[in-house]
């Protein structure tokens, strides 16, 4: 294995992972497909190599949807995986001038409670590409608020020769204002 090899995977050590990142974007919700979001499901994404996947869309104000993605985080944590968790809370949100709303972070505080301790949560979706300063923002926010979780957005940076790096140069980019 070469050295460039080595420093991913030592990486994904510290960010908990015990394979290499392979991810899968998921866009459903469970209101439509639930009942397509089973154990079953989790071990053919295993199976298909997928280490990392992002849940589908849910509602945390339901108590259901909240209990299944608790269970597809203990799925996921039964087969060496981790969730990136698409939890409208942690969302990017914005008003009409750009900024972020005050309540953000409470939002932020109440996904952590409900997922936080998972072993299985590797961190939040904030978004995708746009969204600007709000973006940071709600990556600050979360960043401050659970250390130990990922603020995912959508917004990678160049690629190059040091791509071995990856996760350490989109952390700084990311959690530039803190």
């Amino acid at each position: 294995m070469h050295d460039k090899m080595k420093a991913v995977i030592e990486k994904n050590t510290e960010f908990g992972l015990k394979h290499y990142p392979i991810s899968i974007w998921n866009y459903t919700d469970l209101k439509t497909h639930g009942e397509h979001m089973d154990e079953n499901e989790m071990q053919a994404l295993c199976d298909a190599g997928i280490t990392l996947p992002q849940s589908p869309n849910f509602d945390p104000t339901n108590p259901a949807e909240i209990v299944h993605i608790n269970s597809m985080l203990d799925w996921a944590a039964k087969r060496d995986m981790k969730l990136t968790l698409r939890d409208p809370r942690c969302m990017v949100q914005a008003d009409e001038n750009g900024n972020v709303p005050g309540d953000y972070a409470d939002g932020v505080r109440a996904a952590v409670a409900d997922f936080g301790a998972h072993p299985a949560l590797f961190g939040f979706f904030v978004g995708d590409e746009g969204g600007g300063d709000a973006a940071a923002e709600c990556q600050r926010i979360q960043k401050e608020i659970a250390p130990h979780l990922f603020p995912f957005y959508n917004h990678l940076p160049v690629l190059s020769d040091d791509w071995d790096q990856y996760l350490d140069k989109y952390m700084r980019l990311s959690n530039s204002d803190i």
